[in-house]
């Protein structure tokens, strides 16, 4: 056998064979995850396509976020079991303090985005509150199939996500512009008209004296004469009783 022959043989047997990919069950658990800084893979993968517009990508920060807090007790139990398969010497911070504390920041943010699209739609001149909800519907489609994939994958999958830091930071200045539009709408507003103030008719304080039965006997143009005064009586004098 030639030698290149022999050594091509050699190498062959000394290759090692390709690992097997993990399953589910062989999943580790992570650190805690960071703030990212692109739009997260969905669960199931497929593209990721956040808006563009500092209103529309609040919304969908907003859903993406609640389909989050919402998954935490489904997700927590084989987390918790992830973690403590695999224990590092921060598993039990991490089950009773990090993620806990991850949920409640989360519920924060939540308001922090909420009211910067409430402040957006009452600063618009037009209504957008359709385009908000569609936002918001399109972010929670990031957790699509999270009840029908294995557990082990939606915890995998949950407790390592985390949200966009442009989040927070878009809805600082969705705010912030929302409110100073919101005063340069209200300082160019043409003012309200003052209501009229109800007139009152005009009160008639000589008023003409009621026509009587007498009066309507006379000619025209004759008063009825003044009655004359009526006689003092004469006091009757009475003599003493005999």
């Amino acid at each position: 056998m030639a030698p290149y022959l022999f050594a091509l043989l050699l190498l062959a047997q000394d290759a090692p064979a390709e690992a097997a990919p993990p399953t589910t069950d062989d999943l580790v658990a992570t650190a805690v995850p960071r703030k990212q800084t692109v739009a997260p893979l969905p669960i199931q993968g497929g593209p990721v396509s956040a808006p563009t517009d500092d209103y529309g990508y609040v919304g969908w920060c907003y859903g993406v976020l609640a389909g989050y807090v919402d998954l935490y007790d489904v997700a927590m139990p084989e987390v918790e079991r992830i973690e403590r398969a695999w224990p590092t010497p921060s598993t039990e911070e991490n089950i009773k303090i990090i993620y806990p504390g991850q949920r409640a920041e989360a519920r924060e943010t939540l308001k922090v985005l909420r009211a910067a699209m409430e402040a957006a739609e009452k600063a618009s001149p037009t209504a957008i509150h359709e385009d908000g909800q569609a936002a918001i519907k399109k972010g929670r489609a990031v957790w699509t199939g999270a009840t029908t994939v294995p557990k082990a994958q939606l915890a995998q999958f949950w407790m390592s996500w985390s949200p966009p830091a442009k989040c927070e930071e878009t809805a600082k200045t969705l705010t912030e512009r929302s409110n100073l539009f919101g005063q340069a709408l209200s300082a160019n507003a043409p003012p309200a008209e003052k209501p009229a103030e109800p007139t009152e008719a005009p009160v008639d304080v000589a008023a003409a004296p009621e026509e009587t039965a007498i009066d309507a006997l006379l000619p025209s143009g004759e008063t009825p004469p003044e009655a004359a005064p009526e006689a003092p009586k004469e006091p009757v004098l009475r003599g003493p009783k005999r």
